[in-house]
């Protein structure tokens, strides 16, 4: 099967709106399943839940409801947090040699990262990636918490398909695993120096990292392990709103035309003298 990606550049679709257009004209979930099992479902959406599901790396797993408190157990927070409505498990790549060994040597912790929806595919298939980070106060690399309420501060919600049980509005934050390397920034104990030296990264703007915080400067000493998922439901308001939106999108040129029919009716009236004496007559009769 052609995968989504090569179908977008054979069809020179190569556009983000397009790739908008058919998620957001995806049916909901059951009756889309629906559609699949009768075969009546788009080429493109088959082609994309393809590419989204099943030609890609890394595993994904829904963590049940009832171990969510034994994922969260994983890094907890002194500070109280908002539970995610989700937890998905990262299955780690196959054959990471490197990364077992590193574990091997180092011990590990776990700790939270927030950034925006967005970012999540790129995180997802690549993991975290210290140049893409801009936040550079105490240093340049990834920035991550102990505490989940610190991490959420920074996770920005974003808009989803609107056909999700979940609702449409969604942000993310990933519970991951760090090697305990010295190039690691956090705090931690041991004599003076040594709590400079783990603390403060050469490149700071602002001394030494503050508690809570971890800095992380090679991508190879974090993995992603799960992502706490958190949904905001649409309002029957806003879902209205979206709805008629969504119906001016596909039926756009049907409203130029009737549009620009309504001009040209409009033109011949203005330019018909018997018409304007009706129109008159009518108004002076309405307003005596």
């Amino acid at each position: 099967m052609i995968n989504f990606l090569e179908l977008v550049i054979l069809k020179k679709l190569f556009s983000f709106k397009i790739q908008r257009t058919i998620i957001k004209e995806m049916p909901p979930l059951i009756k889309l399943l629906e559609q699949l099992k009768s075969g009546t479902c788009r080429k493109e959406t088959v082609e994309l839940l393809s590419w989204i599901f099943l030609s890609q790396e890394p595993k994904l797993v829904t963590v049940p409801k009832n171990k969510h408190k034994e994922v969260l157990g994983l890094a907890p927070s002194g500070m109280t947090a908002k539970e995610p409505n989700l937890i998905i498990e990262v299955k780690g790549r196959p054959n990471d040699e490197r990364w077992e060994q590193s574990c091997s040597q180092y011990k590990t912790m776990n700790a939270y990262h927030g950034s925006k929806l967005e970012n999540f595919h790129s995180i997802l298939r690549y993991g975290l990636q210290q140049h893409m980070n801009t936040t550079a106060l105490f240093g340049a690399g990834i920035y991550l918490s102990s505490e989940l309420g610190v991490s959420l501060h920074y996770s920005k919600t974003g808009i989803t398909w609107t056909g999700s049980v979940l609702g449409n509005k969604v942000s993310c934050v990933a519970l991951c695993k760090v090697l305990n390397h010295p190039d690691v920034k956090c705090q931690q104990g041991g004599s003076p120096e040594e709590v400079r030296s783990r603390s403060t990264s050469s490149d700071s703007l602002a001394g030494a990292i503050p508690e809570k915080y971890v800095l992380v400067r090679n991508s190879e000493h974090v993995r992603v392990c799960y992502i706490l998922v958190y949904c905001k439901p649409m309002s029957r308001a806003e879902s209205a709103v979206d709805s008629t939106l969504n119906w001016f999108i596909r039926n756009k040129f049907i409203i130029l035309l009737l549009a620009y029919i309504f001009l040209l009716v409009a033109i011949g009236i203005s330019n018909n003298h018997s018409i304007k004496r009706f129109v008159k007559r009518a108004l002076k009769r309405y307003m005596s």
